[in-house]
């Protein structure tokens, strides 16, 4: 996973006063479920401890995405103090440098 921030992502200063907007770029095959199991796992434990998570999955062999989406998505949901994690894969790395381009 990256972590794009200006601070270093810490869960003691994330429970009440951070925000992390946790991507997941997933290869699927149409037989696949709709959501990384990973991802889902990662987004579960975050709830458990009550910390301040954002999921947002995409498929990035479905034929309609596009990495603007995830953008739109990242700055909608971003406030101040506020950290971006983004699952790195060999099939994802080219939509993920693309949004590391575009930090705010």
């Amino acid at each position: 996973m990256v972590i794009i921030s200006k601070s270093t992502f810490n869960s003691n200063r994330i429970h009440g006063k951070r925000r992390l907007v946790l991507i997941s770029l997933d290869w699927t095959r149409p037989k696949d479920p709709p959501l990384s199991l990973g991802h889902a796992s990662i987004v579960t434990h975050m709830k458990r401890l009550d910390l301040d998570v954002v999921p947002g999955s995409w498929s990035v062999t479905n034929p309609n995405f596009r990495i603007d989406q995830v953008l739109q998505f990242i700055t909608e949901n971003t406030r101040d103090q506020t950290d971006i994690g983004i699952g790195a894969f060999v099939w994802n790395e080219c939509y993920v440098q693309q949004n590391m381009h575009h930090e705010t």
